[in-house]
């Protein structure tokens, strides 16, 4: 996700909002302010720890650009922050109940703009995926006992009505191999 080819097709010149979910050591942050004008970034997180790492990474961020970090429950409480250009999370989203993911999906398309963009990246069930996984289990060596692989199908059907996906990748270098969905937003209500 580092890579800019994966960002969705901002507008030139603007001073772009981009809020994460679950960004708390946020791996994209960097690349994210580096590609594209960004003049606000925030993060939604429900890990204290998570949350003073993303503090000590803006602490060396730009002057220019504002940024902030909030403890949330995105399952449980819908944040106060709207109107982003794009609202990302990467690897969050599987380690949620089935209902819980629909709501935190549904929380992405809110925080963004009519036009805005989402995009999201989260572990697929590839033959790669499940080779390692079964080995790193069979080893007693898995850490993630709540994750739940997703096909790009699953969480394409819980976007609103009218949602444009722009791009559908999947990300082999990984090797827990990640699919990645970039979309946009309606123009028109959806809710």
């Amino acid at each position: 996700v580092s890579q800019s080819r994966y960002y969705p097709p901002f507008p030139k010149g603007k001073r772009l909002k981009v809020v994460e979910f679950g960004g708390g050591n946020s791996c994209v942050f960097r690349s994210v302010i580096r590609g594209n004008q960004v003049g606000e970034y925030g993060i939604y997180d429900a890990s204290p720890a998570g949350l003073r790492l993303a503090r000590a990474k803006f602490r060396r961020c730009s002057r220019r650009i504002l940024c902030w970090a909030k403890k949330i429950d995105l399952a449980r409480s819908v944040p106060s922050c709207r109107n982003a250009d794009c609202c990302l999370s990467v690897g969050l989203v599987e380690h949620f109940s089935p209902r819980e993911r629909v709501r935190l999906l549904r929380r992405h398309f809110q925080m963004v703009k009519k036009g805005g963009f989402i995009l999201i990246t989260f572990p697929t069930p590839t033959w790669l995926y499940r080779l390692i996984r079964h080995t790193a289990e069979w080893l007693g060596r898995w850490r993630f006992p709540d994750e739940t692989p997703l096909t790009a199908a699953q969480v394409e059907s819980e976007a609103p009505r009218g949602s444009r996906v722009l791009l559908r990748k999947l990300i082999w270098t990984a090797g827990l191999t990640q699919a990645l969905l970039v979309f946009k937003k309606p123009y028109r209500d959806w809710e």
